[in-house]
């Protein structure tokens, strides 16, 4: 019998009303040279496994006026930190921006769990996206990535190359290693280009990215790649879905 106090609470199944497992993307906007950064890492990386499946970190490294960072990457307004930053208004180090739409510099892993949950319930995955890779002599990469929407709308593909496993002793971090960075990308990484497409519901749009004189430094285990669809919603571009697979491998679409 309901009373005054009574809380109706209703579950839905989210396979109902969202085909493809999302995740979150956060770009981690930190640099080696920061003393309060590695508290943003260690935030992220005590997430429990149930967010860390439904989220992707890219770390955005941000270089120093007193100091250099090996992992920051120079781009025509600056390195893609400081870039990032400017572009959602950010103050300073470290900070994550999710999906594209928000800026926050919550380092516990409850309140970073917090953004993640509302981002998964208010943002639904509107596609699927998957990925195969392929490195050729060591500096030619070649992604085929693809994108199907289950609802229909308008997207734009991009790629991401994550860096893991690599070592700076001069830098902040605890253990001297550092993770998720990105070493390379294509130009829409913050917004949709010429390149956008209108699928109907159920169509699928392919796409190959080449990337010519990639750094042979760097090992394919310690590479990964990410496949991601831009879309628009609430007049403002948005992350819709990303997917990742290691360097030569390959990812197909994933199902909730």
């Amino acid at each position: 019998e309901e009373t005054a106090n009574s809380v109706t609470i209703k579950v839905q199944n989210r396979a109902k009303y969202e085909k493809y497992k999302q995740r979150v993307a956060i770009y981690q906007l930190t640099g080696t040279w920061c003393t309060y950064c590695p508290q943003m890492v260690a935030g992220l990386e005590g997430m429990v496994d149930t967010w860390k499946e439904h989220s992707l970190v890219m770390a955005a490294h941000a270089g120093s006026a007193s100091e250099d960072d090996p992992f920051a990457i120079s781009t025509a307004g600056g390195d893609l930190g400081t870039l990032f930053l400017s572009a959602f208004g950010g103050q300073g180090y470290p900070s994550c921006v999710y999906d594209l739409v928000e800026l926050s510099g919550e380092r516990s892993p409850s309140k970073i769990q917090k953004i993640i949950e509302g981002y998964l319930r208010d943002y639904p995955a509107t596609c699927g996206v998957k990925i195969a890779s392929t490195r050729r002599e060591g500096k030619t990469i070649t992604i085929d990535a693809a994108v199907t929407s289950s609802t229909g709308g308008s997207y734009d593909l991009g790629y991401v190359i994550l860096l893991d496993n690599q070592s700076y002793s001069q830098g902040t971090s605890l253990d001297g290693k550092y993770h998720d960075i990105i070493c390379a990308f294509s130009s829409n990484l913050m917004a949709m280009g010429d390149g956008k497409v209108s699928l109907k519901q159920g169509e699928e749009y392919t796409k190959t990215f080449t990337i010519e004189n990639f750094p042979e430094v760097y090992k394919d285990s310690d590479l990964r790649v990410v496949v991601f669809a831009l879309s628009s919603k609430g007049g403002r571009v948005i992350n819709d879905n990303l997917t990742v697979c290691p360097m030569g491998g390959s990812q197909d679409y994933e199902l909730n």
